[in-house]
């Protein structure tokens, strides 16, 4: 018996929509356990029943989107007017009044994910030289996701140069918006709303590791800026997370977090982090009625930084080591002093063999005692900081 199908085309590159599609498909692969293939400007999905594939895959991002509620200062963004009026399009009267949020209108198209696109066939995509229509096009896209075509966002009009009309159906709403579901992690003082997508078709490990990085993320609410600082304390909050002694103690307020990140590392994957994991960071802010993309990083984490990880070490030091460099590293996300960035940003640049590691060193210690001194507490012992200086440098220390 051969399995059951269905295509997606992409929508063009460099578009939020393309990436937030890309993502929901990659967890249809990872959640509904289809086969995922590319074929020129399509994705196709494939299973011996697709019925069965797209009901574990909504039910798990609702779980998801559950999830997500329990973190720490978690909420979505308002409704859009005129996307509140798309909607009364397509849901009912009754059900509207509770949908106030994004978040909320994602949990209604994830219920209906497995009617409306497991009967398999094609969602098409018409670009034409002013508009861009996904299926049918008898709804307007969300206010959200059409970010790079407004005058002051990221790449207003790129690679078009008419103002454009977008437009999608309900099979398409329901898929990016479990792209949207998975892909959000918060909203920021500093960044807006942000997502983290991904931008190509990964195999199962990198997906779950993927998702690892954005549930941590989302759950700790972590700031994407500066850059450095978050590749590096992500990656030390996953490899952290990986070990289920630690796991336990780190999510014990949010247990359905717990038993989500015991599924995503239950399946033992070589080279996890030294391959890299590579995310997209979006940015986006609301200037009066209208959503902008202010920035859009392409990050991996893992790969250069993977030897972080060497911190956990089987000398009776478990890995306590790497959640105190860890706490050292989150002084780096949205701070004031220079002096902590500038350590931080050594490390990084010495994990990855563009500074000399003694020099490197030397400066993230006078950073580390300055800290020290002005808190009257030792952040990071004297055998630690000797394991780190080892790491860097790959000599031993006596």
């Amino acid at each position: 018996m051969s399995d059951e199908q269905i295509i997606i085309d992409l929508p063009p590159p460099g578009t939020l929509i393309r990436d937030l599609a890309v993502t929901a498909i990659n967890m249809v692969g990872a959640f509904g356990e289809a086969s995922i293939s590319l074929k020129g400007n399509a994705a196709v999905i494939s299973h011996r029943s697709l019925q069965d594939a797209l009901s574990r895959f909504s039910n798990e991002i609702h779980y998801i989107y559950r999830v997500k509620n329990k973190g720490k200062n978690i909420r979505w963004p308002y409704l859009h007017v005129n996307d509140k009026g798309t909607l009364k399009k397509v849901i009912p009267q009754s059900q509207l009044d509770r949908i106030e949020t994004y978040g909320d209108a994602a949990e209604y198209f994830i219920r209906e994910i497995p009617q409306l696109l497991g009967k398999g066939g094609r969602l098409s995509i018409k670009v034409g030289r002013s508009s861009i229509q996904l299926g049918q096009g008898k709804l307007s896209m969300f206010q959200l996701f059409k970010v790079e075509f407004y005058e002051k966002a990221l790449s207003y009009n790129m690679p078009y140069q008419l103002d454009l009309d977008v437009r999608m159906d309900d099979a398409w709403a329901s898929l990016l918006l479990a792209g949207f579901v998975v892909s959000y992690m918060g909203m920021r003082v500093s960044d807006g709303v942000v997502l983290s997508t991904i931008p190509d078709i990964y195999d199962r490990c990198s997906q779950n590791s993927w998702l690892a990085i954005n549930m941590a993320s989302t759950l700790y609410n972590v700031p994407t800026n500066p850059t450095i600082p978050y590749m590096l304390y992500i990656y030390a909050t996953a490899i952290l997370l990986e070990d289920p002694k630690n796991r336990g103690d780190m999510l014990s307020d949010i247990p359905e977090g717990l038993e989500l990140f015991e599924k995503l590392f239950g399946d033992k994957c070589e080279n996890r982090w030294v391959r890299g994991v590579g995310l997209r960071i979006h940015r986006i802010a609301l200037a009066g009625r209208t959503f902008t993309e202010v920035s859009r990083e392409d990050l991996t984490i893992g790969g250069e930084i993977a030897r972080l990880a060497d911190l956990c070490d089987q000398d009776n030091l478990g890995c306590n080591c790497l959640q105190q460099v860890r706490d050292f590293i989150r002084r780096g996300l949205g701070t004031e002093e220079p002096k902590v960035l500038n350590a931080v940003t050594m490390l990084y640049e010495a994990l990855i063999g563009s500074k000399d590691p003694s020099e490197a060193s030397y400066y993230i210690a006078r950073a580390i005692r300055d800290q020290e001194e002005r808190e009257g507490r030792q952040i990071i012992n004297i055998r630690c900081f000797k394991r780190l200086v080892e790491v860097l440098t790959g000599l031993t220390i006596r």
